[in-house]
């Protein structure tokens, strides 16, 4: 890879993080939100903890899909503005948005877990996930000299193996999740005699 499409590997990830914002708005409001329900230790309170992380993840879809598209349709141009006219991104930054999302829904769930007292599992999980992620792009990019495409479905790739191994061990196998597959899967709708929908 040049460096020309290294810089604009990096302000792909930055205009990204910047259209994104919202979700890491969503995401601290979730905690929130998830820590009140579960904090009583109660069934009602962990399948309205699911309840909430379902209902996250739908607004972040909704609300995600106008701004990727708009992204995805601004990447070059915006790419051309910083000086960058023989890089063309639209393919990378397809990519990225999809890699984007699919990251931020796996945090949504995986908030229960930090809750739970497994922050620690995740942060361990998380520095090993991205040590990979690092020693990747050190072997990959200078022996096979990849694309921005090819690099973003790599590591996109990498991302959907690494989630995959993730929750088959917390959800499949250690069952960390058992408590929230109510409100994960349930219908979600307003109880008249409660003050607050998802109750």
């Amino acid at each position: 890879m040049n460096v020309a499409s290294m810089i604009a590997y990096s302000y792909v990830w930055f205009i990204i993080d910047a259209a994104f914002i919202y979700s890491s708005a969503l995401y601290n409001s979730l905690y929130k939100h998830v820590n009140n329900a579960i904090a009583s230790k109660t069934e009602e309170g962990y399948t309205k903890a699911g309840k909430y992380i379902r209902v996250c993840i739908i607004i972040n879809l909704i609300i995600s899909i106008p701004i990727s598209i708009g992204v995805v349709l601004a990447m070059d141009p915006i790419m051309e503005f910083y000086g960058f006219h023989d890089v063309k991104v639209q393919g990378y930054a397809i990519i990225a948005v999809i890699h984007n999302f699919f990251s931020y829904t796996s945090s949504f769930v995986t908030i229960s877990s930090d809750i739970d007292g497994y922050a620690d599992f995740n942060a361990k999980y998380a520095f090993l996930d991205s040590l990979v992620d690092i020693l990747i792009s050190a072997f990959v990019i200078p022996l096979y000299k990849p694309t921005l495409v090819q690099l973003g479905l790599i590591h996109l790739a990498n991302e959907i193996l690494s989630t995959s191994v993730y929750y088959f061990l917390t959800w499949s196998r250690w069952g960390w999740y058992d408590r929230y597959k109510a409100g994960l899967g349930t219908s979600l709708t307003y109880d008249v005699s409660c003050s607050h929908a998802l109750c």
